[in-house]
Protein backbone atom coordinates (compact mmCIF):
# COMPACT_ATOMS: atom_id res chain seq x y z
CA UNK A 1 0.00 0.00 0.00
CA UNK A 2 2.94 2.39 -0.67
CA UNK A 3 1.23 5.51 -2.05
CA UNK A 4 2.61 6.35 -5.43
CA UNK A 5 1.84 7.45 -8.73
CA UNK A 6 -1.22 4.78 -9.07
CA UNK A 7 -2.68 5.87 -5.32
CA UNK A 8 -2.48 9.44 -6.39
CA UNK A 9 -4.47 8.87 -9.55
CA UNK A 10 -7.02 6.80 -7.83
CA UNK A 11 -8.04 9.54 -5.45
CA UNK A 12 -7.36 12.27 -8.41
CA UNK A 13 -10.21 10.38 -10.31
CA UNK A 14 -12.15 9.18 -6.77
CA UNK A 15 -12.32 12.98 -5.69
CA UNK A 16 -13.14 14.33 -9.41
CA UNK A 17 -15.46 11.70 -10.86
CA UNK A 18 -17.16 9.44 -7.52
CA UNK A 19 -16.75 5.98 -7.06
CA UNK A 20 -18.33 4.74 -10.39
CA UNK A 21 -16.76 7.12 -12.74
CA UNK A 22 -13.69 6.30 -11.20
CA UNK A 23 -13.55 2.71 -12.04
CA UNK A 24 -12.15 3.34 -15.75
CA UNK A 25 -8.88 4.62 -14.53
CA UNK A 26 -9.07 2.30 -11.14
CA UNK A 27 -9.02 -0.64 -14.45
CA UNK A 28 -6.47 1.22 -16.38
CA UNK A 29 -4.16 1.10 -12.90
CA UNK A 30 -5.30 -3.00 -12.94
CA UNK A 31 -4.27 -3.64 -16.29
CA UNK A 32 -0.87 -1.77 -15.91
CA UNK A 33 -0.05 -3.88 -13.10
CA UNK A 34 -1.18 -7.26 -14.69
CA UNK A 35 1.04 -6.28 -17.62
CA UNK A 36 4.43 -6.07 -15.28
CA UNK A 37 3.06 -9.20 -13.41
CA UNK A 38 3.69 -10.89 -16.96
CA UNK A 39 6.82 -9.11 -17.90
CA UNK A 40 8.30 -10.43 -14.56
CA UNK A 41 6.24 -13.80 -14.66
CA UNK A 42 7.82 -14.63 -18.45
CA UNK A 43 11.35 -13.26 -17.35
CA UNK A 44 11.93 -10.62 -19.15
CA UNK A 45 11.54 -7.90 -15.75
CA UNK A 46 15.13 -10.19 -14.98
CA UNK A 47 16.10 -8.56 -18.50
CA UNK A 48 15.41 -5.06 -17.53
CA UNK A 49 17.01 -5.30 -13.99
CA UNK A 50 20.43 -6.08 -15.66
CA UNK A 51 20.63 -3.81 -17.94
CA UNK A 52 21.29 -0.60 -16.10
CA UNK A 53 20.71 1.21 -19.66
CA UNK A 54 17.11 -0.36 -20.45
CA UNK A 55 15.97 -0.04 -16.31
CA UNK A 56 16.65 3.80 -16.43
CA UNK A 57 14.84 4.17 -20.48
CA UNK A 58 11.96 2.88 -18.83
CA UNK A 59 12.38 5.11 -15.71
CA UNK A 60 13.22 7.87 -17.49
CA UNK A 61 10.35 7.56 -19.88
CA UNK A 62 8.29 7.17 -16.41
CA UNK A 63 9.56 10.42 -15.50
CA UNK A 64 8.46 12.36 -18.21
CA UNK A 65 5.44 11.15 -18.89
CA UNK A 66 4.43 11.96 -14.92
CA UNK A 67 5.44 15.29 -15.57
CA UNK A 68 3.83 16.03 -18.61
CA UNK A 69 0.45 14.77 -17.17
CA UNK A 70 1.54 17.30 -14.30
CA UNK A 71 1.73 19.90 -16.78
CA UNK A 72 -1.43 19.06 -18.51
CA UNK A 73 -3.77 19.19 -15.59
CA UNK A 74 -1.33 22.63 -14.33
CA UNK A 75 -2.61 23.97 -17.90
CA UNK A 76 -6.35 22.57 -17.77
CA UNK A 77 -6.98 23.46 -14.39
CA UNK A 78 -6.95 26.80 -12.62
CA UNK A 79 -9.19 25.67 -9.79
CA UNK A 80 -10.07 21.94 -8.45
CA UNK A 81 -13.15 21.06 -10.38
CA UNK A 82 -15.33 18.91 -8.34
CA UNK A 83 -18.27 18.79 -10.59
CA UNK A 84 -19.28 14.45 -10.83
CA UNK A 85 -21.93 14.86 -13.02
CA UNK A 86 -19.24 15.75 -15.85
CA UNK A 87 -19.04 12.66 -17.70
CA UNK A 88 -15.77 10.57 -17.29
CA UNK A 89 -13.91 9.86 -20.34
CA UNK A 90 -13.38 6.38 -20.10
CA UNK A 91 -11.16 5.53 -23.10
CA UNK A 92 -9.56 8.44 -21.53
CA UNK A 93 -8.85 7.70 -18.37
CA UNK A 94 -8.01 3.71 -18.61
CA UNK A 95 -5.40 4.96 -21.15
CA UNK A 96 -4.04 7.31 -19.02
CA UNK A 97 -4.19 5.41 -16.47
CA UNK A 98 -2.17 2.60 -18.03
CA UNK A 99 0.14 4.15 -19.10
CA UNK A 100 1.10 5.52 -15.57
CA UNK A 101 1.57 1.81 -14.56
CA UNK A 102 2.86 0.65 -17.22
CA UNK A 103 6.11 3.09 -17.05
CA UNK A 104 6.11 2.79 -13.33
CA UNK A 105 9.64 0.87 -12.55
CA UNK A 106 8.42 1.01 -8.78
CA UNK A 107 6.29 -1.99 -9.22
CA UNK A 108 8.29 -2.98 -11.89
CA UNK A 109 11.44 -3.49 -8.70
CA UNK A 110 8.71 -4.58 -6.35
CA UNK A 111 7.42 -7.23 -8.21
CA UNK A 112 10.98 -8.40 -9.62
CA UNK A 113 11.72 -9.12 -5.07
CA UNK A 114 8.17 -10.42 -4.24
CA UNK A 115 7.34 -12.67 -6.91
CA UNK A 116 10.78 -15.13 -6.83
CA UNK A 117 10.10 -15.28 -3.01
CA UNK A 118 7.26 -17.22 -3.38
CA UNK A 119 7.86 -19.67 -6.14
CA UNK A 120 8.75 -23.07 -5.60
CA UNK A 121 11.51 -23.88 -8.42
CA UNK A 122 10.65 -27.60 -8.22
CA UNK A 123 6.72 -26.97 -8.98
CA UNK A 124 5.13 -25.91 -12.04
CA UNK A 125 5.83 -21.79 -12.59
CA UNK A 126 2.71 -21.38 -14.65
CA UNK A 127 -0.25 -22.17 -12.28
CA UNK A 128 2.26 -20.38 -9.53
CA UNK A 129 2.10 -17.71 -11.27
CA UNK A 130 -1.19 -17.24 -12.11
CA UNK A 131 -2.05 -17.45 -8.27
CA UNK A 132 0.35 -15.22 -7.50
CA UNK A 133 -0.77 -12.70 -10.35
CA UNK A 134 -4.28 -13.16 -9.48
CA UNK A 135 -4.12 -12.36 -6.56
CA UNK A 136 -1.66 -9.13 -6.56
CA UNK A 137 -4.18 -8.01 -9.25
CA UNK A 138 -7.37 -8.56 -7.09
CA UNK A 139 -5.49 -7.23 -3.58
CA UNK A 140 -4.60 -3.73 -5.78
CA UNK A 141 -7.75 -3.48 -7.49
CA UNK A 142 -9.49 -3.20 -3.63
CA UNK A 143 -6.52 -1.03 -2.53
CA UNK A 144 -6.98 1.38 -5.44
CA UNK A 145 -10.87 1.57 -4.78
CA UNK A 146 -9.76 2.43 -1.41
CA UNK A 147 -7.59 5.14 -2.16
CA UNK A 148 -10.52 6.41 -4.62
CA UNK A 149 -13.04 6.41 -1.52
CA UNK A 150 -10.84 8.10 0.42
CA UNK A 151 -11.83 11.62 -0.61
CA UNK A 152 -15.13 11.55 -1.78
Amino acid sequence: MSPGAGAVTAMSYGLSQGLGRAQPAILGLICGYGIQIVIVGVGLGSLVAASVTLFSAIKWLGVAYLVWLGIQQWRDRAELDLNQDRPCNWSGAFGQSLLINITNPKGLVFLLALIPQFLDPAQPQLPQLLVIGTTLVAVDWCVMTGYSLLLT
